[in-house]
């Protein structure tokens, strides 16, 4: 799948490089496989600027959609970048918002059945789960055309570019863009009662890197009480995490910022802590 994205789930950034270093190599038996050559980029190795950065957030707009809470935490997230060295950017959020639609409501769902045989889903469709039934069926409902895609893919190109100038390494581009990792925590219920909803929701602000092939870091950033996110009586905490975006080929110095953040927050969210949670999450 041209669109999908490799993903590894580490107990801090750290082990993340180390498995990142291990499988970044050049496969010349995958189509998708990229060289590994950076992309040119002036780094500040030493002096006052070796520990500085810049950074760019989502508009208010675009963080509207967010839960009060996350909202919340994520300026408390953006405070500690720029106490880290972070100096906050404007950034142009349109091609990033305009390619995450791309990903589902577009053409690019179809090569989730075309990289499977002709028949594969009328003889196995009484096998699949009723939600990825559903997705495959919208697909072949949608009877997208050659025109459509090709359509799509111009699009692809044109928010592309538009992203590479934010990143681009200039006096207006950016390091990282920063955003919250999902715009709210749901219940088993909402999401048994919506699930192609909520999961597209989950992606807001990462289905973007998909489709731009950008590289992002999820990192730990917060926790806040369950009770606040249902609205229902409760207790324990529920977690929160902001996700760093990284151009294409950028991966060391997305990982290294995201290092950065990850080792300000202290003890609680890395390997040192061996104790389980004592404070667990209860909702009715």
């Amino acid at each position: 799948m041209s669109l999908d994205c490799i993903a590894l789930i580490a107990a801090n950034v750290t082990d993340a490089r180390t498995v990142w270093d291990v499988c970044m190599s050049y496969d010349d038996d995958d189509r998708y496989s990229k060289t590994t050559a950076p992309m040119p980029r002036h780094i500040n190795a030493t002096g006052p600027q070796s520990n500085s950065f810049k950074f760019g957030i989502p508009p208010p707009e675009a963080l509207a959609v967010c839960h009060l809470e996350y909202r919340r935490l994520f300026n408390d997230a953006v405070i500690k970048l720029q106490r880290l060295g972070g100096r906050l950017v404007p950034i142009d959020w349109n091609p990033f918002e305009e390619a995450g639609k791309l990903l589902y409501e577009g053409t690019f769902v179809s090569e989730r059945l075309a990289s499977l045989p002709d028949d594969w889903l009328g003889r196995n469709r009484d096998h699949l789960h009723p939600v990825t039934r559903e997705v495959f069926d919208s697909v072949v409902a949608r009877q997208s055309t050659a025109i459509e895609a090709y359509r799509d893919l111009q699009a692809k190109a044109l928010y592309t570019r538009q992203a590479e100038r934010v990143f681009a390494y200039s006096s207006s581009g950016v390091d990282v863009v920063v955003v919250p990792t999902a715009p709210m925590h749901w219940t088993v219920k909402e999401v048994e009662a919506d699930p192609i909803g909520t999961n597209s929701a989950l992606g807001t602000f990462s289905h973007c890197a998909n489709v731009l092939d950008l590289c992002a870091v999820a990192v730990p950033a917060g926790t806040y009480p369950a009770v606040k996110s249902s609205g229902k009586s409760g207790s324990g905490r529920l977690p929160f995490s902001i996700t760093f975006l990284g151009g294409s080929r950028l991966d060391a110095e997305t990982l290294e910022i995201a290092r950065r953040f990850e080792e300000s927050m202290g003890e609680e969210f890395t390997l040192k802590r061996k104790k389980p949670s004592e404070d667990p999450i209860t909702l009715e």
